[in-house]
Formats: structure tokens, sequence, C-alpha cells
């Protein structure tokens, strides 16, 4: 099975379903299970973020595991994005932005 390493916060929105679009500069032909790895690292201004809103909402009371597999999701597609307000497909492929909180996540 292949896996992707998220940073915490974000690996554990991801793995609640509250995250659902993730941006990478790379893009792949996979589409099927993927294991989400939490990374073991976990940068301060990431643990700062986790404290504020809207991810303390989410998180709230929430472990964040680091250096481990915490969920299995399933990759559907990839997108080439072209700046911020740009993140989403509509079913008729027309681009829109994301809503919040994915906007902020």
């Amino acid at each position: 099975m292949k896996a992707l390493t998220l940073t915490q916060p974000w690996a554990t929105l991801v793995a609640i379903g509250a995250k659902h679009l993730e941006t990478r500069s790379w893009r792949t032909n996979y589409r099927g299970p993927l294991a989400l790895h939490a990374a073991k690292g976990f940068p301060k201004s990431a643990q700062e973020l986790a404290g504020t809103d809207p991810f303390y909402g989410y998180l709230d009371g929430l472990s964040l595991p680091l250096g481990c597999i915490i969920a299995v999701v399933e990759l559907r597609d990839c997108y080439l994005i072209r700046g911020r307000m740009s993140l989403a497909h509509r079913p008729d492929g027309v681009m829109i932005p994301p809503e919040e909180p994915e906007l902020s996540f």
C-alpha cells in the first residue's frame, strides 16, 4: 500500500474527515487506498496553529499522534492548482474556491 506523510494537525484533520483536499507540488496517477502517516516532527508553528480556530474546534480533546500510520484514506483524484481560490472541482469540471473550514485548513 502507498502512504502519504502529513504534518500534524493536518494529518488528524484528514483522518477525522474534516479536511478533504491536500495540496502537493507533484501529481500522481495512483488512485485507491492510501495509508496516512503522521510525520514524526511537529513544528512549533503547527502546534500554535492547532490551538486557533477553526483548527481547535475540530481537534479539541483529540490526540495528535506522531510518527505512525493514523488512517487509511481513499485517493480519488488530482487537480492542477492555479492559486488559492481554485482548489475544488464541481461535477461539471468548473474550478471553485473551497468553503470554510477547508480554505483555512
